[in-house]
């Protein structure tokens, strides 16, 4: 399935733009007509609406449990909760269905594939993220990546760790690629 996934993803991307616009709008629709269906809050927040409204982050976590969805199709489970990183001063939980995180692994893994980091599997990985709980290290990277190629070694660590700390251990460590915030990475 997930084979199919990514090429079902590659062969998208040499449709012309007027196709690429209707199957986006299609798949929009899809989900407009749902999530008024399944979710008290968004359900009255389009009564007698006639252009879906812009909505915040802080229209989100003011509705709620009504924001979310009643009914998850059968095929999007099982779902998870996600916060996060709350890194402008507003965390947000948001819900995750299998269905997501496939579709996350497949442009991840894509992502990998067209920056060419597969040609050489000695890359060194650092990952500073608020959704870290304690410094590690691995000789493998461990996310989707890590099933389909060879890859260098990862360090993971809070972004709580100070900075100077932070610092410390990246020049120890030599990573090729930095994964964190743009406010971390300034200060760094």
């Amino acid at each position: 399935m997930f084979k199919e996934l990514m090429q079902k993803i590659e062969d998208a991307q040499w449709f012309s733009p007027e196709r690429i616009r209707s199957i986006q709008y299609g798949e929009f629709q899809k989900l407009l007509k749902h999530h008024k269906e399944q979710s008290p809050w968004y359900k009255k927040l389009m009564e007698d609406k006639e252009r879906v409204p812009i909505i915040t982050k802080k229209d989100i976590q003011d509705a709620g449990e009504d924001f979310f969805s009643q009914l998850i199709p059968k095929q999007h489970l099982p779902t998870s909760e996600v916060k996060t990183s709350g890194s402008t001063g507003e965390p947000l939980l948001i819900r995750t269905t299998i269905l997501t995180s496939m579709f996350f692994s497949a442009y991840t893994l894509r992502e990998y594939v067209w920056n060419k980091r597969h040609l050489d599997n000695e890359l060194k990985l650092s990952s500073i993220r608020a959704n870290i709980d304690e410094y590690t290290e691995a000789d493998v990277w461990g996310s989707i990546v890590s099933k389909f190629f060879k890859t260098g070694r990862m360090q993971a660590m809070p972004l709580t760790t100070d900075v100077v700390e932070q610092n410390r251990v990246m020049i120890e460590f030599q990573p090729n690629i930095i994964l964190t915030y743009p406010n971390n990475l300034r200060v760094l």
